[in-house]
């Protein structure tokens, strides 16, 4: 997505699970209309990118293919400061990118991060995965994350069931991985160096925004937080969406 003038800084956005970026166009444009060069896609497994659906070797897979889209992004808009625009599990990669030392960039909007799991997942699944993680770990199982969920708007739960493009399964190997580099993150709050703003949706049945708000309190001041009362996890769908766009448009 190209600025409408000369782009005042370019922007890389980065979806979560079970989402693919097509969901995020109108970010994407509200964004470029503001001035901003914007770099959208699919990452692996999701969309129309390649890989398994929900799955992952390791975790840190997700950060290289980011690091290569932050190559891509700096090489189209030389010179100009680089931000990430990242929802969720986009949020668990771009963290995990930035703490392990792999990159850096300007600025973070980090939209319902993926922290740590509200959705309760059944014990069965709980206690077999590190088994079938290293037997099986591509096995493909529903994620069991329904529409209703993460969008109030009956229209946007329609669209999210009917997309070819949003496959809902996960993997015992991913499951492993994301917790672990989860508990890992949550843990190393403190060598956050990248301004972050942080948008919660007050009302999430997905993830847990407990464990947000205490890594941007162990994070300190360099993590800006906005809390929105009565929204559900996918923020930028939700009838509120203006609002939120516009102050991400603002922040950044």
């Amino acid at each position: 997505f190209a600025a409408r003038a000369a782009p005042r800084a370019t922007v890389v956005m980065v979806h979560g699970f079970s989402a693919h970026c097509g969901s995020f166009r109108h970010v994407a444009g509200a964004l470029a209309e503001a001035g901003f060069a914007v770099t959208a896609f699919d990452c692996r497994g999701h969309g129309r990118s390649e890989g398994r659906h929900g799955y992952v070797r390791r975790f840190s897979d997700y950060g290289g293919d980011l690091d290569l889209v932050l190559q891509h992004a700096r090489q189209a808009s030389p010179g100009l400061p680089v931000a990430v625009a990242a929802h969720s599990h986009g949020v668990t990669v771009t963290l995990d990118y930035l703490l392990r030392g792999v990159g850096t960039f300007d600025a973070l909007v980090a939209a319902t991060p993926y922290l740590a799991l509200k959705m309760p997942v059944p014990l069965w699944k709980r206690m077999i995965s590190p088994i079938v993680g290293a037997l099986w770990p591509t096995l493909a199982m529903s994620n069991q994350i329904q529409p209703e969920i993460v969008a109030r708007s009956p229209e946007v739960c329609e669209d999210i069931r009917k997309d070819p493009q949003v496959r809902h399964v996960a993997t015992p190997r991913w499951f492993n991985e994301v917790r672990a580099t989860q508990a890992r993150l949550r843990a190393s709050a403190n060598l956050l160096k990248v301004p972050t703003f942080m948008l919660l949706a007050g009302s999430d049945r997905l993830v847990d925004s407990a464990a947000s708000i205490e890594f941007a309190r162990a994070a300190g001041p360099i993590v800006e937080l906005r809390v929105y009362d009565e929204l559900f996890h996918e923020v930028y769908l939700e009838p509120e969406r203006a609002l939120v766009i516009g102050d991400v448009v603002r922040w950044l």
